[in-house]
Parts: structure tokens; sequence; C-alpha cells
């Protein structure tokens, strides 16, 4: 016969320790960016083994963390009943826009402008609506004449919150302009979308005239300048070849100056890995021959902190792509 008992043991104690806060700086208008981050440790004194560790606020690792501070809690508890808790930030901050316009309830930022391969320039321009009154259009300034390379005319614009807005290239009233109307719920109370256009090769103007039409009939016109805002490389995979979007994986996420890349989906073949800081400048680059086992990557010591995109591809140009944090 066996007699089960609870182990008695009053003198235990269980200990947990977090990470240090996690500071990461992006680019205007990037968005969330995953974040991977080492898990507590714990350690308990009690005779009975296990100590089971419970995300209890927060998001967890490789999630897509948002540009403000989010408070990461973690609780442990052993088989004594001893229970610990500790905590950590990860605060994403995210750079200043070129130019700022607020015209009553409605702001305008200029977040940056592109330049593609083709030096075709692209604009993002946010649109805050904090009115209560929900957004009909907004519409951008074009040059007298010339029309967006894209978006093209009656297309849907999918912004980045995943909104639809249909699109008139050009537009011609109240000016000549690119026009993007919802046609969803649309943005009010605080939210915002980003709208993106690009205009033809040695177009750059150095005012951007921008209204919005809210319901029913109130209008914000404003204009941006551009001279505070330097044009950027786009970041585009190498010509040729499948793209896979979503096998390559880096850790750790933020690294310190070390990552380790799982390239397992190209064993046996040269890899040619090249690293792009979040203005899609060429920082690094290297060989590497393939692996089951994740590969060592040694950060070049002089990068500065911020978001980075690991391209990694093989001979037959096959090619995967990640984005990464460099915190030092």
């Amino acid at each position: 016969m066996h007699v089960l008992r609870y182990a008695n043991a009053p003198n235990t104690a269980i200990s947990i320790d977090c990470i240090e806060d996690i500071n990461i700086a992006t680019l205007a208008g990037t968005g969330s960016v995953p974040v991977d981050y080492d898990l507590p440790i714990a350690t308990s004194t009690c005779p009975c083994p296990g100590v089971a560790l419970r995300l209890i606020e927060g998001l967890p690792p490789g999630s897509l963390f948002p540009i403000l501070k989010t408070q990461v809690c973690y609780e442990a508890r052993d088989s004594c009943g001893n229970v610990d808790t500790c905590c950590f930030s990860i605060i994403v901050r995210e750079a200043l826009p070129c130019d700022v316009k607020e015209i009553g309830c409605l702001r305008w930022e200029l977040l940056r402008i592109t330049q593609n391969a083709a030096k075709e320039n692209t604009y993002r321009i946010r649109v805050v609506n904090k009115c209560a009154a929900p957004l009909i259009y907004a519409v951008i300034e074009l040059p007298d004449g010339d029309i967006a390379v894209k978006p093209v005319d009656n297309s849907v614009y999918v912004a980045p919150s995943g909104r639809d807005y249909q699109v008139r290239n050009p537009n011609f009233n109240p000016f000549y302009s690119i026009r993007f109307k919802s046609l969803s719920d649309s943005i009010a109370n605080g939210e915002a979308d980003i709208l993106e256009y690009t205009l033809p090769t040695q177009i750059k103007p150095d005012y951007i005239q921008v209204t919005a039409r809210l319901v029913p009939q109130q209008f914000f016109e404003a204009y941006l300048n551009t001279f505070n805002c330097p044009v950027q490389q786009e970041f585009k995979p190498a010509p040729g070849g499948n793209v896979s979007g979503n096998a390559l994986r880096v850790f750790p996420n933020p690294t310190a100056g070390t990552l380790y890349a799982d390239l397992s989906d190209f064993r046996e073949q040269e890899v040619h890995i090249r690293i792009f800081d979040a203005r899609g400048l060429l920082v690094q680059q290297l060989q590497q021959t393939a692996d089951m086992a994740p590969q060592m990557i040694q950060l070049v010591p002089d990068l500065p902190e911020g978001l980075y995109v690991l391209e990694a591809q093989t001979r037959t140009g096959d090619r995967q792509a990640v984005r990464f944090v460099l915190q030092r």
C-alpha cells in the first residue's frame, strides 16, 4: 500500500529574475517590431522538482511589440506552493517625423521619403484624426500635369492598418492631387493611417499641400515641407529567384552583436548573407556554408542600435529575409 502525503517544507523559497528593460529605436512609420527575449530564470529550494513559469502580463517572445512601452511580467510557482513574480519593459521608440502640421483635431506627418532603383521617390504621410467625425477622404498634392506612379487610378490602396481606400489618380477637386477615399469604417477618435504614393523620377516637391474631409463637410488643410526629410534608399531583395519569408529565423532578437541564423533550408549550399539597415543601406555581407546547426554571424562592431534586415540568398537565387533588432 502507498500513502501519498503533501510535502512539508515550511522554510523553502522561490526566486525569479527577469532580464533588463529592452529599448528599441525605429524609423518613423515602421510600426510594430518583432522582439524575442530571454525568459526569466527561476530557482527554488523546494525538495520536490518542478517550477512552472507563466506569462501574466504583456506579450510572449517573438511577438510584434507596438510603438510604446509594454510591460512584461512573469510568475514562477514551485511544487511547494511558493510564488514569485518579476517584470521588465520593452520600449519601442519611433523616430520623429520629418514634418508635422496640426490643424484643429487633425494632424499630418511626413514620415519619410524613400527612393527605388528607378530613382522614383515614395512619400509616406500619416494622417491622425483626433476628431469624433470619421475621415471621408484625404487628398495629397501632385505636381501639375503629373500623375503618381502608384497607386494607380481606380485601385484599392490597403493601408498598414488593413483599411481600404479607393484611389483617384489624378484627382481635380479641391486641387490637382491624388485622393484616398475610405471604403470602410474610417479613422476617428485618435486613430491613424499611413498613405503612401510614388512620384516619377526627377519630381521632388519642396512643399506638399494636403487636405482631409471629415463627415459631413469639415475640411482640414495644411502644407508639409520636405526640407528636413533626406531621401533614403529602399531595401529590395536581390533580383531573381524565389522568395520565402517565413522559414528564416535569427536569435537572439534583440541581439547585442552576435546572431545565430537558422539556414537549415539551404543546407550544404553556399549562402550569400547581406545585412541592411532600416534605411535600406547595405552595412555588411558575408558568405556561409549552410548546415543543420545555426550559423553564427558576428555583426560589425560600429553598427548603431536599431532595426535591421538580414537577407540570405543561394547561388540558385532562392532567398529569405528577416528583421532583427540590434541593442548593445
